[in-house]
């Protein structure tokens, strides 16, 4: 306050002023005590207004006091909230007992990990509801474009009577799903055929197949007890009717025996690289769970530490996080701890499945599928597994023939029309681009990698590789002995009783070159 003003103060209310610090500090005291014995004239409390030290002082019982001295003076605001905090105060200004203790709220962590949790202790029980079947165009095609329209070899000329070709009539259906690796395409193509089976081959209007989705743990690798659990419930499928199932899990050990008419395995596989890069763009450009960069910029940055990987670090158990909502109250801290949480996961899905993926999937749970030490045993295993467990492991690259071997092998499931063979307008989500609203930046998807970094994913698939061929080799020996049927019609070569020609008569093993 400056001189002037101080003056013009003690003017108005009738003190003296001699100049100083110390003279109108006693002549506000004085004022005060003035206003204190007029009060107590009344028989009433003063009503001036004695504030603590506010650096110290807590704000809410600081805020009353001044609440209380502007209503004595009939000036207190109709809303007491405290400025720039949610909770209110009381609608009158008594003085309130304050808690001795109060427990600490639980931060934004502790709640986001009571909710995961929750979301890992619900176990979902198994739906029926099988894939939409697919939408076959209507559009009436030219002569050109049928030409170019990329079909299955015919079935109708399949040589049954040979091992590779001969039909399989098994209780249920076990389809263990291979990530990215087009398992939504030919899944929606298989429901289609359930009822389609049930008309054309039983004259029922509806399937008596049952899809069956289980949901025993959100785990691809099972330990021994998972194992069983999933392998009695597939038993309980059984029992009940004929079913198809599929699930994202390694191969199940033991599955074909839960059923006195057995179960088939089916899969289909894509080039290691070609998935590898799928996945990334999954994660990166559908999802958005890790930075939208390309794959180079991923691998080059050491983001994408691949050459750190090792079978010590596999994630055995892959886990999604509940997603928080903003219309229940989601906070941007939990946003944030939930993408930090999915980003970790995503990168060790995406390692794990850059990394000889295939060959694990197809040996299965043990630990021997898992020996640093022996490479060399689990591919074997895998080898062996898809060539003697398995109905039939096709290629994403020959859907159309792919599908035509199932309706060859499996006929009670998927035999469908008997005129009508596959072809390309049967997988129509294959040729579908990625919806505008997971586009981000103007991209779908990664540039193509350079030859150092493609370099890298075969050094670090190199099994896989060998698998891969492996697996399409003798995808391609079905295709030229059931499909094309080396040029031979049904009966031909044959015996005149119709018996097996002697050159047919060698085991699968044999034929294959295995």
């Amino acid at each position: 306050m400056t001189e002037r003003q101080r003056t013009a103060y003690c003017r108005a209310n009738g003190l003296q002023w001699s100049g100083g610090r110390e003279s109108f500090i006693a002549a506000y005291e004085a004022r005060n005590d003035a206003i204190v014995q007029f009060f107590a004239n009344r028989n009433e409390p003063h009503r001036l207004l004695v504030l603590p030290d506010l650096d110290e002082a807590p704000p809410k019982p600081t805020w009353e006091a001044l609440c209380n001295f502007l209503e004595a003076w009939s000036t207190c605001p109709s809303n007491r909230a405290l400025p720039r905090v949610r909770s209110h105060t009381k609608k009158k200004c008594e003085a309130r007992e304050r808690p001795t203790s109060l427990p600490a709220p639980p931060s934004v962590l502790d709640r986001y990990k009571a909710k995961v949790r929750a979301h890992l202790e619900t176990e979902k029980q198994a739906d029926t509801k099988p894939p939409k079947p697919p939408k076959r165009t209507h559009k009436v095609l030219t002569s050109a474009e049928k030409k170019k329209l990329r079909r299955a070899y015919p079935s109708q000329n399949a040589p049954t009577w040979h091992p590779l070709c001969k039909p399989r009539h098994p209780r249920g259906v076990l389809y263990n799903r291979i990530p990215k690796s087009g398992s939504a395409s030919i899944m929606s193509w298989m429901s289609g055929q359930l009822n389609e089976t049930a008309r054309y081959k039983f004259g029922q209007p509806v399937t008596d197949v049952t899809w069956w989705t289980p949901h025993v743990a959100k785990h691809r690798w099972l330990d021994p007890g998972d194992l069983r659990t999933y392998l009695a419930r597939l038993a309980t499928y059984g029992k009940k009717s004929k079913f198809v199932t599929q699930r994202h899990v390694y191969y199940p050990q033991g599955v074909e025996k839960v059923h006195a008419d057995g179960v088939a395995l089916v899969n289909l596989i894509r080039d290691p690289i070609d998935r590898c890069i799928s996945r990334y763009n999954y994660e990166a450009f559908y999802k958005k769970r890790i930075p939208a960069v390309d794959f180079d910029a991923c691998l080059d940055g050491g983001r994408c530490a691949f050459r750190n990987w090792d079978l010590g670090t596999e994630k055995h158990r892959y886990q999604d996080f509940p997603v928080p909502k903003r219309k229940e109250g989601a906070t941007d801290q939990e946003w944030d701890l939930f993408l930090q949480l999915s980003y970790n996961e995503s990168m060790k899905l995406l390692s794990d499945e850059c990394h000889d993926y295939t060959t694990r999937w197809f040996c299965g749970h043990g630990p021997e599928c898992r020996d640093p030490a022996r490479p060399d045993v689990a591919l074997s295993i895998a080898k062996r597994n898809v060539r003697e467990r398995y109905a039939h492991v096709g290629v994403l690259e020959d859907l159309e023939n792919t599908a035509q071997l199932f309706r060859l092998l499996l006929p009670d499931f998927f035999e469908g029309d008997p005129a009508r063979d596959p072809d390309e307008t049967d997988f129509p989500s294959l040729h579908q681009s990625v919806p505008k609203d997971r586009v981000k930046g103007g991209k779908s998807k990664s540039a193509p990698l350079s030859p150092h970094n493609l370099e890298l994913l075969y050094e670090i698939n190199s099994q896989d590789m060998e698998l891969y061929y492996y697996i399409l080799e003798l995808h391609q020996k079905r295709v030229r002995v059931c499909l094309r049927t080396n040029g031979d019609a049904p009966g031909k070569n044959h015996g005149e009783d119709g018996e097996v020609p002697a050159w047919a008569a060698h085991d699968v093993d044999a034929i294959l070159g295995a």
